[in-house]
């Protein structure tokens, strides 16, 4: 089993940047993955924040209105959700 060395840095980073960053970003920033990186901000009480939230899953669903009708009248025009 791998043990994976939080230092400092890395802990602070996650603090700083947990709440509004992609996981993969801080993957790819601290070299840890990321079903760890998710149990350590669990551990620390971290959380998304929720704009954060709410603006990756709209880019979604606008990634998504491009491959079918269905996924199109899940928005309305005005963006908001009508799910």
């Amino acid at each position: 089993m791998f043990t994976t060395v939080w230092t400092e840095e890395k802990v602070d980073y996650l603090i700083r940047h947990y709440s509004n960053t992609p996981n993969a970003k801080i993957v790819a920033v601290t070299g840890i993955s990321e079903r760890t990186i998710q149990r350590k901000a669990r551990a620390l009480g971290l959380t998304k924040d929720a704009d954060y939230i709410v603006s990756s899953v709209k880019e979604i669903v606008e990634y998504l209105r491009g491959f079918s009708p269905v996924w199109r009248d899940l928005v309305s025009g005005k963006g908001d959700f009508i799910l």
